[in-house]
């Protein structure tokens, strides 16, 4: 990690904001990427890497009865975007961790 990356991980946990961490040895030696979530930071840099845990993204979507769809960043835009033909407008989708 940068000194910058390390400054930004430690003020976002003093201002509350979910930390991951994953061990290094597993990153670079294995390939693994896989983040836990750390309520409690040790913040051993020599042994961890830390972020601030990803917000999901969240999108709205118009389905048609063509089988087609549209995704927009707001409700506002899918309802103002619809079509006649539509099924379901501005349905709310949330990423998920895989």
């Amino acid at each position: 990690m940068t000194n910058a990356e390390i400054i930004a991980a430690v003020q976002a946990a003093e201002a509350g904001k979910q930390i991951q961490r994953r061990h290094r040895v597993d990153h670079v030696q294995l390939g693994k990427i896989e983040w836990v979530d750390d309520n409690e930071p040790c913040w051993d840099f020599n042994h961890y890497e830390y972020r601030v845990k990803p917000e999901p993204l969240v999108c709205f979507c118009n389905f048609y009865a063509d089988g087609s769809g549209a995704c927009y960043v707001t409700k506002l835009n899918a309802v103002h975007d619809s079509m006649d033909n539509h099924v379901r407008i501005g349905v709310r989708m949330v990423e998920t961790p895989e």
